[in-house]
């Protein structure tokens, strides 16, 4: 009869656990390290650059009508019914990249960002997907000023292949256009503190990576396929998991 109480408690406080988890791991992560940069921007390398656009040019697109059923193990992702439609008239999401490629993606952000003076701790990457955005559409969801609403302790690295300019398609941040900037163009910010938007291209279709990172304790790598409406896990205790049981059964 106890361990029944015990039980029923815990599932009454679970909801609220794994919400303040999440802020838990966010304050000790700021009390040994420093909140990384605002914003960063670097230029990944040719030759993955060149491979991510044949990625686009090759993968199958995919619809967020399709999607809407579909539930991921790990990742929490975008649910909202009634911009299902209107997501689907302005861009295009894609498959996931092959693990090759993504672990390839990065190891280059690590390289270039991952590090003082642009961050401290180490980083857990969450989640990998491909989208296009179709030139002249409608300002609405990512095309609209937003933040995205994701647990504390995130940031998004957003990679475009063909760079950002009026023809593309380019980046707002703060209110301020990132524009004229070469193909390969990487930017991290702080997704879910500040606003920011993309606005399309008068002519193109601008292809958009984005990488999402969870400040961490320990180095941790995506060990799931790209989710392409993915956000972030759905609990913190996911990817320590993934990590002590990859050392019990290396040992």
């Amino acid at each position: 009869m106890r361990f029944q109480k015990l039980f029923r408690l815990y599932r009454v406080l679970r909801p609220i656990y794994t919400f303040n988890l999440f802020t838990l791991h966010y304050y000790l992560i700021r009390f040994f390290y420093k909140k990384p940069s605002q914003i960063s921007i670097f230029q990944i390398s040719y030759e993955l650059n060149n491979r991510l656009i044949e990625y686009f040019e090759t993968s199958e697109k995919l619809k967020y009508e399709k999607l809407k059923d579909i539930d991921h193990k790990y990742l929490t992702y975008y649910n909202e019914t009634a911009g299902y439609k209107k997501m689907d008239e302005i861009i295009d999401i894609f498959s996931s990249p092959s693990k090759q490629l993504i672990a390839d993606i990065h190891r280059e952000i690590s390289d270039n960002i991952l590090g003082p003076p642009n961050f401290y701790s180490k980083p857990c990457f969450v989640n990998t997907r491909g989208w296009l955005t179709k030139p002249k559409s409608t300002i609405y969801g990512p095309n609209k000023m937003h933040t995205d609403g994701f647990t504390k302790g995130h940031l998004k690295v957003m990679i475009y292949p063909n760079g950002l300019n009026e023809d593309y398609g380019y980046f707002i941040l703060n209110g301020l256009p990132i524009k004229d900037m070469p193909k390969g163009t990487a930017i991290m910010f702080h997704n879910s503190d500040v606003l920011h938007s993309g606005y399309p291209g008068k002519k193109y279709d601008r292809y958009s990576l984005e990488v999402t990172i969870l400040e961490s304790f320990i180095h941790i790598e995506q060990f799931h396929n790209g989710f392409p409406t993915g956000n972030h896990y759905k609990n913190l205790i996911t990817p320590y998991m993934y990590v002590a049981k990859k050392k019990i059964f290396r040992s």
